[in-house]
């Protein structure tokens, strides 16, 4: 007789369940990895930006005044990347607890299955000591009568 889980099903839909949730893990990682590089490649474009100002030999008022005023909306986009990478961060905090509870879940049936397989082989292993004890015993006594059988001839 082979070992039969009966919650196999129930094992298998929760790991599909992880499955899906680690791969919308690995897909809000990518999504914040993705906002913080665009936040620093807007800082390093930005201070580029500044330096090149600062390097000018003449400015005149014109000048300065759309610097200026590259520079705010350039802060402004910034900030606003800023947030992006937070709120990115967050979803990735929230995915992996998630992904954990489903891991978590998966894990338990696991664990009660192999409890069930070491159960099982636990009582297969003690029904062929009964079975080969039963055998032996009744070889044993076959054994006692064909010796009695043979004095009494």
């Amino acid at each position: 007789m082979a070992f039969r889980f009966r919650l196999a099903k129930v094992l298998e839909w929760y790991d599909r369940l992880y499955q899906i949730e680690a791969e919308r893990l690995r897909q809000s990682a990518a999504q914040a990895q993705e906002a913080h590089q665009n936040l620093i490649r807007h800082r390093e474009l930005r201070l580029e930006s500044e330096q090149e100002m600062l390097q000018m030999d003449s400015l005149q008022g014109e000048d300065m005044a759309a610097r200026e005023r590259y520079r705010r909306r350039s802060l402004l986009q910034e900030a606003h990347l800023a947030r992006l990478a937070r709120d990115a961060d967050k979803e990735v905090e929230a995915q992996r607890t998630v992904a954990l509870a489903a891991r978590r879940k998966v894990l338990l049936v696991e664990k009660l299955r192999d409890r069930k397989r070491e159960e099982f082989n636990y009582l297969a292993a003690r029904e062929l000591e009964e079975i080969a004890a039963d055998s032996w015993l009744a070889g044993y006594a076959r054994s006692l009568v064909e010796n009695e059988s043979i004095q009494d001839g």
